[in-house]
């Protein structure tokens, strides 16, 4: 169980690192991600944006005859100034770093829809650090637990009283070896 813990732990940790980096990066370089996808509304293309400290999940779909290939994946990096600045979402809900617009026709294309999912990165960070910091108090309450029970005598696994057992070098109630204060 420890070892999951500590697994789950470090996980956690490289999670944060990833998405404070990705968090950084994102105000220099706009990265994406697109791809074919059939929606329910027929067809269309999904996008995944990360820009000036921003995750965009977008999705453009329309009908089966609005020209989308049915096929497409890409990537791409761009560090343009215009690039680097999000575009604004209209009529967008939401706040404390979580915005959505609901779907929105596109003017130039008939029947086609874009909608959009804005989370800021930095509200990502502590989430995912939060059960490295977690387990950081909790070793810390551990290790100043057992350094008082042998300030006073008591085994530092168990706390039972070890002042009046001599010079015995185990616990007798847990078998935890003593060590002298």
């Amino acid at each position: 169980m420890r070892r999951l813990a500590k697994v789950i732990v470090l996980l956690s940790l490289l999670l944060c690192l990833v998405v404070a980096a990705t968090a950084l990066r994102s105000y220099w370089v706009m990265d994406y991600w697109m791809w074919a996808s059939h929606p329910p509304e027929g067809r269309g293309v999904d996008i995944i944006t990360t820009v000036h400290g921003a995750l965009e999940l977008a999705r453009l779909a329309g009908a089966q005859h609005d020209g989308f290939p049915p096929t497409t994946q890409m990537h791409g990096s761009s560090r343009t100034r215009d690039a680097l600045r999000p575009e604004p979402m209209p009529d967008a809900r939401g706040g404390y770093g979580i915005h959505w617009q609901r779907p929105t026709p596109v003017p130039f294309a008939g029947g086609t829809t874009y909608r959009r999912l804005r989370i800021s990165l930095w509200l990502v960070v502590p989430i995912f650090a939060l059960p490295s910091a977690l387990a950081a108090m909790l070793d810390a309450g551990r290790v100043h637990r057992r350094a008082r029970r042998r300030r006073n005598g008591l085994c530092a696994g168990c706390g039972y009283d070890l002042r009046g057992s001599g010079e015995s070098t185990r616990c007798p109630e847990c078998g935890a070896e003593v060590k002298p204060a």
